[in-house]
């Protein structure tokens, strides 16, 4: 395993729940001990540059996400992560982005009594489901979920949910968000899910607004931009291959 490998599975496992600022701390030590160990690494390390493609960014940014570093790494949390990603939202950015990036998304709440059936419709049948405003505490019966404990049936698979067992379409993917600004979490609700903060700075709120002036006032230099990573990404697809 490379550097940039450890230092990216280290990222993965344990910078979700953390301001941007902190998550800079602990980069900056993981590779001051990498250094004492005289271990090769890179001088311009990125998680989120690592982790994924200019053009998937970018797609990512097309369908709401801002365009701040610290909110690409979330976006590598949500759709690369190996658990399913708890977002805490107070500002709802995480919430928008997903919206329109799943158009037949399934909405359940834990307001509505009927929120597992949803939950189990998504499972049987493939579909993305938005599980909003979880609470502190997960409800038990959605354990099997969370950790993907299934049952192989035959040739397929089935997840036990309460006394029942419902039929798994690998197609299924849950994503879990919070409007609690500074949630606390039970070790045994963050063994089961990624928690990942997306609660914006002032610093980020800046840098988003900086982006929209300039796309507003002068969309040239967004273009150039957008032709510039497209231009690097096809460089990286051509140097990988």
């Amino acid at each position: 395993m490379c550097s940039s490998d450890l230092l990216s599975a280290a990222f993965m496992s344990y910078c979700g729940p953390f301001p941007s600022d902190y998550r800079d701390d602990l980069v900056t030590a993981w590779v001051n001990m990498i250094q004492v160990q005289k271990l090769p690494y890179s001088d311009d390390y990125d998680f989120s540059r690592y982790m994924a493609t200019d053009a998937e960014a970018r797609e990512w940014q097309q369908k709401g996400l801002p365009t701040d570093s610290f909110s690409v790494e979330n976006g590598c949390f949500v759709n690369m992560g190996l658990r399913w990603a708890l977002n805490i939202d107070p500002q709802t950015q995480a919430m928008n982005w997903i919206k329109r990036s799943e158009p037949d998304l399934l909405i359940a709440d834990q307001k509505n009594p009927q929120y597992m059936k949803i939950i189990e419709n998504g499972i049987r049948f493939g579909k993305k489901v938005l599980f909003l405003d979880v609470g502190e505490e997960m409800d038990p019966v959605l354990d099997n979920v969370l950790n993907r404990s299934l049952i192989s049936v035959g040739r397929s698979f089935c997840v036990k949910i309460g006394d029942k067992e419902v039929e798994y379409d690998p197609k299924f993917k849950l994503y879990l968000t919070t409007r609690m600004s500074n949630p606390h979490y039970t070790p045994e609700v963050s063994t089961k899910v990624t928690v990942v903060n997306f609660t914006v700075k002032q610093e980020g709120l800046e840098e988003q607004c900086l982006d929209i002036v300039v796309e507003l006032e002068q969309p040239n230099v967004k273009t150039q931009r957008d032709r510039s990573e497209e231009h690097t990404s096809e460089l990286q697809s051509l140097a990988g291959s």
